[in-house]
Parts: structure tokens; C-alpha cells; sequence
């Protein structure tokens, strides 16, 4: 269903017109019927010529509540442009225009009003003066038609104009809803309704609803649009919803509903802005503005990127920093308003969001950091304006998603979605990761890269822990195996990532340290097994000896004392002799059988407990083993 919008200056017939044209008086408060003065947004619905319903939105011309007039046109496909033909092109028209220029709407009728307050050859000259005005905009060639709401002339006319004029409907291939909330009040025996148009999906009655950026959740019990009730809401329809579990005055203007989760909001933003040329300053760095999307009314701080000023018609790429967070869709249009002035500055588009999103943000990390985090990925700058103006670019989802997926080194499935839903071309996907051809292709590498220097300065190693990889590397365990298995030049074996038949060589001074650490051992025997700190003293390198426990010529009698498996299975047969006997042996017996310490036999017993060779009997141990 498609939703327009009116505007134009204060006092030119824009709610009178809409009214002769539905029935529908659109001035809801009592002040504004009581003062003729569209305070607040109004709404109205009709069907034209085609038998298309839409919505209209009756917004305000005074430029006190232009901010309820920017609510109101935010989200529509047309926008009425209404001029009094006894007053013709005036300062807030001026800036209508402007705002339905920098909020890119599609297509702009004009009706001018109050035909029968002047003379037909009065009415020409208006006519072509607001042609000649529209021409130096992005309006130019745009349908004007002279109307009178008193004598209903031409109305017919409007509305097929109108009719031709709208553009086709899009097809919602995604179901990701969100209506900007520009009403909420209460209803007797209801509760909460706030009201909107909604956007990029469908709402369900009793269906769950997030309101953002509050965290509020709440169960939908009725939808309605233009007074009827619905089951399910179309998208692009001015829609009430009627909320269960969420009181009217916490809410406002400017929060959105969605489905929870699915429409983040965001404190920083990266936008192309266009300055108004009509504007009589320039965008400063740091400047204070207000910045409107949706239904929102932000404060927030403009920082032009590199930080520079932006003179009035010229473009360029600004951070926003907000006050409070709200949400931002890809290309999503805004308005910036200088408060101090009360003057619009200019607008543009959304192109990505500004904070790193737990640290995996490579574009918008410090280098330093980047390169501990993420070192095998090259240090860009912390703004990549070529990777902007790509997006800027981009055209549709599609070349969105492609882009997207190099923001990260990598994205969990439902983080992708929530800011694209459509599946990038250029990226694999890994265990519910999505990771970039090239991010991927750059894993590898340094991950080859990695195990080859590991080996090369630890020769006695199998290869390197993949766990130690993983905490470098900071990616997810599942990840990291998708792209190790598709890494040809790698294996995996026991936790360890090597080269295909890889084997450990011993040099001289190896084999001489091997030689020397058995040696030792053999001599110490089952009386006096050595320690760890034993053999370094004697010059052995803790590499060395974890080479021998790796190759099976020692073994760990307990957490720091070794001994050879020989020795080991001298005294398992001790223990076997010794456990023949009904009532078993005493610690003293296995101690003074293999001439040994009591604290050395006793950490032999413990090995034979844990292999179950021998089970304790009070005192005594016995034989259960082979």
C-alpha cells in the first residue's frame, strides 16, 4: 500500500484539501480545530481512480512544529506539495521542497490551492513561477495542477494525477519489519496504540514486538489500518497497533517496533551528507545538529571525515555521534537541521554503522590493536573512505552484502542478517560463520605461515596446539577448523597443525642431549626417578624432554617426576610378584622390593592405581591387573 505525504507553507490549504478529498477531517486535536492550524500529524485514506488505496499524512506547514513534519513525510512514495494560489512560492515551501529533495522522495505533485480567490491570469503566473522553482531542483517536470477545495475544481484531475504519479509498488522480498512510532496514546478497555507506517515486512496479531531502542518487549492484540481491524499487516500501510504489557507513557515519538533482535541501534553512524546549498553556513567539525530519521529527533555531534568543513553544496562522508542510539538501515535518508539557526543544513544517507561490535571491526580498530588482535590481516585506515564511497555506490542488497561481509574479519549468520538479508557472492561460510574469500584466503596464509616459523624455531615439536592458533588468531574454534580444512598444506593431528608428513629430524647436539637424559634416567632407576627441574640442570631443554614424552622414550610418573617405560614395566612386574599374595602388599614391602623411598614408592603405586593394574585394600594394594 503506498502512503503519501503533504506539505507546504502554513495556512495554504493543505488539511482543507484533504478533507474535501476523503471526508476525512485530519485536525485530531482540539486546538487544532479550535486555532485552523495543523499542530501535529493528521491522517486520512482513500482509494483513487485505479481502486489503489492509500494512506495520506496531513503534516504541519507552521515552522515551529517542523519536526512533526518531518515525522510525517519521512517514510512516504509521494509528497503533495501544496501552494495557495493567493500566495504563491513562500519560505516554508522553500524548505519542503528541500527536505523531499535531501530525503530523496520519489515523486512530488503539486496542487495549487485557493483558485477561487484569484483570477485565472494570476493563477498562470504562479503556476509558472513555481515550474521555474521546481526546475533547479530534482523536481523538475513535476505535475502541477490548480484545484479549489471551495468549488472542488480540478479535484478529479489531482487525484488521477496523483494516481499516474505514484510509483510502482516494490516487492517485499524480506520479512524484516519496523514502523517508526509518530503517535501513541491510550484507548478505554485497550490500553497502548501507537501508530505509524510500516515498513519492510509484516506485522501479526499476538505475534511479539520489540520497542527499541527501550528493550521493551510486548504482544501485539490488534492491528488496524484506515479504521479496520487486521490479522495481518501489509507493508507500507498506516497501521495502529494495539499493545499488551507496555504502558502509554513510556513511550514517545521516535522509537520504532520490530521483531526482537532484528533491528539494532546504534550510537555512532557513517553517512554521506549533502549540504544545502541554500544553507548560509557550512558544516562544521564538531558541530551541534539535529539529525531526523524515521520518527526520530536526534541531537547529535557531526565530525566530516577527513575533519574538515563542508560549504553549502558540497557533499562528503560525516560521523554522527548521538546522544542517545536509534536504529539505521543501509541507505536509509535523513535530515540535519541547525538548532541555533533553526534552519535546515542538509541531509543524505546511512551507510554503515560507527562502533566496533566486540572488537571485530577491522576498519574501525586503532592499527596497534588490529595487528595483536587480528595480525594476519593488513592495517588499513581507521576510516576507509574508498570502502565507504563502495558503499555509497552500492546498488541494492546484493552489492551491499558483497561489501558487508569485508567490514569483519568474520560474521555469525544471524549478525549478517540483521544489517543485510540477503547472502554475500564473494565469502564461504563456516560452521554458522560467514568470512570473506578474502579474509579466508588471508587465515590460511598466515596460518600456514605460522606453523612453518613454529617449526622451524622449535624442530622438536609435532607442529603447533591449534588452540594456541585459535587465541592468537581471535576466531571462533569452528571457524578456524572450515578454514583449516580447505588449507591443502596442512594437517591436523592430536590438537596440532603440521605440514602433510611431517616428522622430526634430531641433529648431533640433539641426539647427544637425548642420549645424556636416558642415560640419567636409567642410572636414577625406579630408587630415585628424576624431576623436571633435575634434567634442565643437567643442560636438558625442556623442548627436549617434551620430545621424549611425545616419542614414547620417557614417560610421567606424576606432575614433575619422569622415568623410561623399562623402568616402568620392572616395576609393574614388582607389583605383580607382590600382589599374588591373598592379603596383598604393604607400601613398605613395593618399597623395600625395588630399593626405593617411601615417597618414590608411593608415587609408583599411584601410577599402578590410575592404569588399574592395582586396587587398595585398607593398608594393602592387590593385583587386578593382566
Amino acid at each position: 500500500m503506498h502512503v503519501i505525504s503533504t506539505a507546504g507553507h502554513v495556512d495554504h490549504g493543505k488539511t482543507r484539501l484533504i478533507q474535501v478529498l476523503t471526508g476525512i477531517n485530519a485536525d485530531r486535536l482540539q486546538e487544532e480545530k479550535v486555532r485552523g492550524l495543523t499542530i501535529d500529524l493528521g491522517f486520512a485514506w482513500m482509494n483513487l481512480p485505479s481502486g489503489r488505496p492509500i494512506g495520506i499524512v496531513d503534516v504541519p506547514g507552521h515552522h515551529r512544529f517542523l519536526k512533526n513534519m518531518l515525522a510525517g513525510v519521512s517514510s512516504v512514495d509521494l509528497v503533495l506539495l501544496v501552494i495557495a494560489a493567493d500566495d504563491g512560492w513562500m519560505p516554508q515551501t522553500e524548505e519542503h521542497v528541500l527536505i523531499a529533495e535531501m530525503l530523496n522522495v520519489r515523486q512530488i505533485v503539486v496542487a495549487i490551492t485557493k483558485t477561487d480567490l484569484v483570477d485565472e491570469d494570476w493563477t498562470a503566473l504562479v503556476l509558472e513561477d513555481v515550474r521555474e522553482r521546481l526546475n533547479q531542483t530534482r523536481f523538475q517536470g513535476a505535475p502541477i495542477v490548480p484545484v479549489s477545495a471551495v468549488t472542488q475544481c480540478s479535484l478529479g484531475n489531482l487525484l488521477k494525477v496523483i494516481d499516474c504519479s505514484l510509483p510502482p509498488e516494490q516487492e517485499n522480498r524480506f520479512d524484516d519489519p519496523i514502523l517508526w512510532i509518530d503517535r501513541v496514546f491510550s484507548v478505554r478497555g485497550a490500553g497502548t496504540v501507537v501508530t505509524g507506517t510500516l515498513r519492510g515486512g509484516r506485522f501479526l496479531v499476538d505475534e511479539t514486538a520489540a520497542i527499541e531502542p527501550l528493550g521493551l518487549r510486548a504482544r501485539i492484540r490488534n492491528l488496524q489500518t484506515h479504521n479496520e481491524e487486521r490479522r495481518e499487516a501489509e507493508p507500507g500501510s498506516r497501521l495502529a497497533v494495539n499493545l499488551v504489557g507496555t504502558p502509554s507513557d513510556q513511550l514517545r515519538r521516535g522509537l520504532y517496533l520490530c521483531r526482537p533482535g532484528c533491528r539494532p541501534f546504534y550510537s555512532r553512524i557513517n553517512a554521506w551528507v549533502s549540504v544545502a546549498a541554500q544553507t548560509t553556513s557550512p558544516l562544521l567539525p564538531l558541530a551541534a545538529v539535529k539529525l531526523y530519521v524515521g520518527s526520530a529527533e536526534l541531537e547529535a555531534e557531526a565530525r566530516p571525515i577527513p575533519q574538515r568543513p563542508l560549504s553549502p553544496g558540497e557533499e562528503g562522508f560525516v560521523q554522527f555521534i548521538l546522544n542517545e542510539p536509534t536504529h539505521f538501515s543501509f541507505h536509509d535518508r535523513f535530515i540535519i537541521r541547525d538548532p541555533s539557526r533553526d534552519q535546515t543544513t542538509g541531509g543524505g544517507m546511512f551507510l554503515e554503522e560507527g562502533l566496533p561490535f566486540r572488537g571485530q571491526s577491522l576498519r574501525l580498530l586503532g592499527s596497534r590493536r588490529r595487528e595483536a588482535v587480528f595480525p594476519f590481516c593488513s592495517k588499513t585506515p581507521c576510516i576507509d573512505l574508498t570502502r565507504l564511497a563502495a558503499k555509497r555506490a552500492a546498488d541494492g542488497p546484493q552489492d551491499y552484502a558483497d561489501l558487508l561481509v569485508n567490514d569483519r574479519v568474520y560474521w555469525t549468520e544471524s549478525e549478517f542478517r540483521q544489517r543485510c538479508p540477503v547472502s554475500p557472492r564473494n565469502a564461504d561460510q563456516f560452521g554458522g560463520y560467514w568470512v570473506s574469500h578474502d579474509r579466508a584466503r588471508q587465515a590460511a596464509e598466515f596460518i600456514e605461515r605460522t606453523v612453518l616459523d613454529h617449526i622451524a624455531k622449535h624442530p622438536l615439536d609435532d607442529g603447533i596446539p591449534k588452540e594456541t592458533l585459535r587465541s592468537l588468531m581471535g576466531l571462533p574454534m569452528a571457524l578456524l577448523d572450515g578454514i583449516v580444512q580447505g588449507t591443502a598444506a596442512l594437517e591436523e593431528a592430536d590438537g596440532l597443525l603440521r605440514p602433510p608428513g611431517h616428522s622430526i629430524a634430531l641433529d648431533a647436539d640433539h641426539m647427544q642431549e637425548v642420549e645424556r637424559a636416558l642415560t640419567f634416567t636409567n642410572e636414577r632407576g625406579a630408587a630415585a626417578p628424576p624431576t623436571f627441574q633435575e634434567l634442565s640442570r643437567l643442560g636438558i631443554s625442556q623442548n627436549l624432554v617434551q620430545y621424549l614424552l611425545r616419542s614414547g622414550h620417557l614417560t610421567t610418573l606424576s606432575e614433575n617426576t619422569l622415568t623410561t617405560p623399562a623402568i616402568l614395566e620392572q616395576v609393574y612386574a614388582t607389583a605383580r610378584e607382590l600382589g599374588q599374595k591373598p592379603e596383598g602388599f604393604s607400601l613398605a614391602e613395593f618399597r623395600d622390593k625395588l630399593k626405593t623411598s617411601r615417597k618414590h614408592g608411593l608415587v609408583f603405586l599411584e601410577q599402578t592405581d590410575r592404569q588399574r593394574l592395582t586396587q587398595r585394600q585398607g593398608d594393602n594394594r592387590i593385583w587386578i591387573g593382566p
